[in-house]
């Protein structure tokens, strides 16, 4: 039996140093925070990226990141010296599925780029299409510019971003955040911020090819691509979840949820959670099931309350259609 004891850690309290701001769209980021690996941060001079080395997968996010970090560096020396130094440009696209990790590596990121003295705060601000959005027409800006200003000293990151851009409809108010977007970008008085432009793949590569302003302020190599998790990085999220947590998987629940991740990753398509998939198989069905088959034990023990037993864990669904995707393509 694979009982692997949770350790009785104190959870972390959100900082209210850093002045995050908070959104109801943040919630899954917490979750997502559960699956950064357990072995210690430790600090070193200029060494920025290590935050990131410690998130599972996205090997060719990190990898960008290196370099990115490498710059820096450089950059620092040269104005040590007094000589001019490159500007970095800041502003990006993040590509991916949903639950893929860009929120998590975006407060990761502003974190980072405070710690380098790139940006004053490394706050993160979260807004979508009808965050942005006002009550009346053409009121996109005055809401776009509040967002920046937010975001000052930090990182406005819009998460399904293209949704903003509507070809077909001339009069959608989308265009508006765009074209206020745009000009704060272009703003050499505006240097202390950082735009994330997010959502899945295809959809933000023709949102890209489709906009020239875009693609002239958002270098080529500031578009991350975040790829999907494999079917063996989901089973260790499960496994981190668990284990924060203070549950055990028996070996045949471990059987059994390996079966059912095995099922759903195969059958996968465009809208597949990829993390939040997991947690919210753990959190809506696993532990519900666990609940209801011990309402009737009248004095459970500990082990009672921490072993998920097979029985817990849902059965595959017959999924007819297999990893089928659809979007955009160039």
């Amino acid at each position: 039996m694979k009982k692997n004891k949770p350790e009785n850690q104190k959870k972390k309290q959100p900082d209210e140093a850093s002045g995050e701001i908070k959104t109801e769209e943040l919630d899954f980021d917490r979750l997502l925070d559960e699956f950064i690996k357990p072995e210690p941060f430790v600090p070193q001079p200029d060494n920025i990226a290590d935050p990131l080395d410690s998130l599972t997968g996205l090997h060719s996010v990190k990898n960008r990141f290196r370099t990115f970090e490498k710059v820096t560096y450089f950059n620092r020396q040269r104005a040590l010296k007094g000589l001019p130094t490159l500007d970095l440009p800041l502003h990006a696209v993040f590509m991916g599925s949903p639950g893929t990790g860009k929120t998590t590596v975006a407060k990761a990121l502003g974190r980072m780029l405070r710690r380098a003295g790139v940006l004053s705060r490394g706050h993160l601000v979260v807004m979508e299409r009808s965050t942005l959005l006002g009550q009346n027409y053409n009121a996109e800006a005055e809401k776009t510019l509040e967002a920046i200003e937010k975001a000052q000293g930090g990182i406005l990151l819009i998460d399904e971003a293209y949704q903003l851009y509507q070809p077909c409809d001339p009069r959608d108010p989308g265009k508006f955040v765009i074209e206020t977007l745009l000009t704060a970008m272009s703003d050499e008085g505006r240097r202390d911020w950082m735009l994330i432009l997010a959502g899945y793949t295809d959809r933000m590569k023709h949102m890209m090819y489709m906009n020239p302003g875009l693609r002239s302020r958002i270098p080529e190599a500031n578009i991350y691509e975040f790829e999907d998790f494999s079917e063996a990085q989901l089973m260790e999220i499960a496994e981190r979840y668990f284990e924060s947590n203070g549950y055990v998987l028996r070996d045949d629940a471990h059987t059994a949820l390996a079966q059912l991740l095995h099922s759903d990753y195969a059958a996968r398509g465009e809208d597949f959670g990829n993390a939040r998939h997991v947690i919210n198989i753990i959190q809506t069905q696993i532990i519900p099931a666990m609940a209801t088959r011990l309402a009737d034990v009248t004095e459970p023990g500990i082990d009672d309350l921490s072993e998920i037993h097979a029985a817990d864990i849902p059965q595959p669904t017959l999924h007819k259609n297999i990893r089928r995707r659809a979007g955009f393509t160039i």
